[in-house]
């Protein structure tokens, strides 16, 4: 039977494992982006996320001694994210102001919560609650960070079936049936005078006289 220190440490080494999967998971998006120059309907949201929650997991494992791994990781996962960003940045420049105000946001946000962890509390473990509670919560916002995407692809969706559905609605009735009939008869009946105009109009072709020889 394992003891809890090898527990521990087994899954700690999932956790890494699955951390690092996680923060690799952008890279095809990002490497698209970069190889068709260009964004696209691509949105940054999960990887603001990312910065997040990186940043205060390498925190945590400042705050909480014995977690070295937990730093490397989450630095490695913080290089990426910032990494991805810039790509999004470069190439397209109508989202930098929204990157750049919400990691402004993130570093002040960091900046008030370092300042209450480092000067208000005084011992380990509520720095180590408050800090993991903090660090839950981002990881939190990650994982649900691209239901922002799926949002906006679902109130497509739901418009393109009220569309549709109001097209059979609509084509299914009596009334309109009989607007196509009418429709139709009228599309006819003018055919029928155009080719009857068409036929009256043309020029008579002229008699050949055969004269006596």
């Amino acid at each position: 039977m394992l003891s809890a220190e090898q527990n521990r440490l087994i899954l700690g080494i999932v956790g890494d494992v699955t951390s690092l999967a996680l923060f690799l998971s952008p890279f095809p998006t990002v490497y698209e982006i970069w190889k068709k120059k260009a964004v696209e309907d691509f949105k940054p949201d999960p990887n603001i996320a990312m910065v997040m929650n990186c940043i205060f997991w390498v925190f945590y494992g400042i705050t909480t001694p014995g977690n070295i791994t937990v730093i490397i990781v989450n630095s490695i996962g913080l290089a990426l994210a910032l990494s991805y960003l810039a790509v999004f940045m470069f190439y397209c420049k109508p989202q930098r102001c929204k990157i750049l105000l919400y990691l402004g946001a993130e570093v002040v946000l960091t900046a008030v919560i370092v300042c209450v962890t480092l000067l208000v509390l005084h011992d380990e473990k509520h720095r180590s609650i408050l800090v993991g509670v903090c660090s839950v919560a981002f990881g939190l916002i990650l994982y649900s960070s691209p239901i922002t995407i799926m949002t906006g692809n679902g109130l497509g969706a739901m418009c393109s079936l009220s569309q549709l559905a109001l097209y059979w609605w609509y084509y299914g009735t009596p009334e309109s049936r009989a607007s196509r009939e009418k429709n139709k008869k009228i599309s006819n009946g003018c055919w029928g005078r155009r080719s009857t105009d068409i036929e009256s109009n043309k020029p008579s072709k002229p008699e050949v006289q055969l004269s006596q020889v």
